[in-house]
């Protein structure tokens, strides 16, 4: 059975310029109690169904549509593609979507999802998870993904039986679907956003500040599913905002540093989004960047009553918060270092340090 982590990725409609809690289903007759479409069971769900948008014109084209409901929901030539590759447990619902202000829709365009059958497995013994603590059966937070995969190969299109939260396709599928030039929804490699196993226990740690001497102390633990979420949605937007996704991390990081330094220069967005959402979308890439290409680790840390972000050495001598550093350059509170800091950390050229003293870089 293969185990790499790279056999499948996340399915994820990317939320920007669309916001997913303003897509919203139009209750049909029985929906109070057919309405989750995570449950691998037969549900009695019409043939079609109707959701409403602020504003349907964005809609146009996309491959994927974010909604409140957290339904997957496919164009029709994604869904083409996937039953192209082989047979799989599921049903598609047709999706209108109408402007909540009246007057157009768009219609045939997409279709709903339900897998009614979980049959893909998780591999308790190479995965790193949380289980419920009332159903030691139930997966809760995952912070590295790995499947058993069946002899026949992974699904097109799945949910795991013991997660059924998240939407992945196989990687045949991902190189079936990448010559469609993807619009709206982005395909996501599992450990870009699983931290490699880590070697000792979240524990305390230290670090004095050279001005104020003051002890800073440190929480360390993984990275929640909630996170992982987050972090899937800010990386899909900055595919977006560098108009693709590199595939290597030192092209990528080229990218991130080009797009800043364009954005000091004019001060424009080169997108319909805020400032947070553009900073996120960097940071959350630029983090990714830096865990690809080191044996860095991505960890949520918990300092001063507060949690954040953060890739760390093997050692936790040293860390960077990719959610402070990046917007702080983006405000012009320093320079933009984005590349340099890159380089030096891939280099090993760091500032001394001891174990667990997480000395900030950035």
């Amino acid at each position: 059975m293969s185990r790499d982590g790279d056999v499948a990725f996340f399915v994820v409609a990317s939320r920007k310029p669309v916001d997913a809690h303003t897509v919203k289903l139009v209750p049909f007759r029985g929906s109070d109690v057919n309405c989750d479409l995570a449950v691998n069971w037969e549900l009695e769900l019409p043939d079609a169904v109707t959701f409403t948008a602020p504003d349907v014109a964005l809609l146009a084209g996309r491959d994927g549509l974010p909604n409140a409901e957290q339904w997957p929901v496919f164009s029709r030539r994604v869904m083409a593609v996937l039953e192209g590759l082989g047979a799989f447990p599921h049903r598609t619902v047709s999706v209108t979507v109408e402007d909540e202000a009246g007057g157009s829709a768009l219609r045939d365009h997409f279709v709903a999802v339900h897998l009614s059958t979980h049959d893909v497995h998780f591999d308790r013994e190479h995965a790193i998870f949380e289980t419920n603590e009332d159903d030691p059966d139930e997966i809760e937070e995952v912070t590295r993904w790995r499947f058993e995969v069946p002899p026949s190969g992974l699904p097109p299109l799945f949910r795991v039986a013991e997660h059924d939260v998240n939407v992945f396709v196989s990687k045949a599928a991902k190189e079936a679907l990448e010559p469609l030039g993807l619009d709206g929804l982005e395909l996501i490699a599992l450990d870009d956003f699983s931290p490699r196993p880590v070697p000792m226990e979240p524990r305390q740690g230290s670090a004095a500040s050279t001005e104020t001497e003051t002890e800073i102390t440190f929480h360390e633990r993984p990275v929640t599913h909630d996170v992982l979420t987050d972090l899937a949605q800010s990386m899909a937007l900055a595919a977006e905002i560098l108009d693709e996704d590199p595939v290597h991390p030192d092209e990528g990081i080229r990218r991130v540093h080009a797009e800043i330094d364009r954005y000091l220069a004019e001060g424009t967005i080169r997108a319909p989004w805020d400032l947070d959402d553009y900073a996120a979308g960097l940071a959350a890439f630029w983090g990714q960047c830096l865990v690809a290409a080191t044996n860095w680790e991505l960890v949520l840390i918990d300092v001063a009553g507060e949690t954040t972000v953060a890739v760390v050495s093997p050692d936790r001598a040293h860390a960077v918060f990719p959610f402070t550093y990046l917007p702080e350059i983006l405000e012009r509170q320093k320079g933009n270092t984005s590349a340099l800091l890159f380089n030096m950390i891939k280099a090993g050229q760091l500032p001394e340090s001891v174990p667990h003293a997480y000395a900030q870089l950035g």
